[in-house]
């Protein structure tokens, strides 16, 4: 459900806006209800040949490296295109030659916002990696098919839409679809 119009914003931090509006309850008395929106999100599967890039990545505040699909936040100037091509510029070093929207999804509840997972066909490292200057580590990781499935299915998997949605085809027996939406 989308934010009301007659909602107020009442906090505008530097990631999260939050809106609030009165709402006259059955017993006629009021209730002030509130919801947050975010900046979307960009995640991205990049395709170089017969593998799967992913990234072993640490940020400033994480202890270790931990393996991950390629994301990044977008930013108000940019579209969630222009955002995907420039994160698989700065933290692979890539460009591909046809970036696609699978699978965009509308996060809406108490938190709104939009996750758009990517395709990146034919990727090649064209230049170096450009990371955050703050201290972002990202190490490439190439894996198969099988291998990605794996991983989306498993616990370390924070995308939790995304991992529903593959172990559903796995769970059908569609991880073709899947398979030839990434790689033909």
């Amino acid at each position: 459900m989308p934010i009301p119009m007659d909602s107020k914003l009442v906090h505008d931090w530097v990631i999260f806006k939050v809106r609030q509006r009165q709402q006259e309850m059955f017993d006629w008395s009021y209730a002030t209800f509130e919801r947050a929106t975010r900046y979307d999100s960009v995640f991205c599967i990049p395709v170089f040949w017969d593998k799967i890039c992913m990234v072993n990545e640490q940020q400033p505040q994480e202890t270790e490296m931990s393996l991950r699909i390629m994301w990044g936040r977008v930013d108000k100037w940019l579209t969630p295109d222009e955002t995907m091509i420039e994160e698989l510029s700065e933290e692979l070093g890539a460009e591909c030659e046809l970036l696609e929207v699978y699978l965009p999804c509308k996060i809406q509840g108490k938190l709104e916002y939009t996750q758009y997972m990517y395709i990146a066909k034919w990727c090649k490292i064209t230049h170096e990696q450009h990371l955050d200057p703050w201290g972002e580590k990202i190490e490439l990781v190439y894996v198969t098919f099988d291998e990605f499935v794996d991983y989306v299915c498993s616990e370390k998997c924070n995308l939790l839409l995304f991992s529903n949605y593959v172990m559903r085809l796995k769970l059908n027996g569609q991880l073709d679809h899947l398979k030839q939406a990434i790689f033909w």
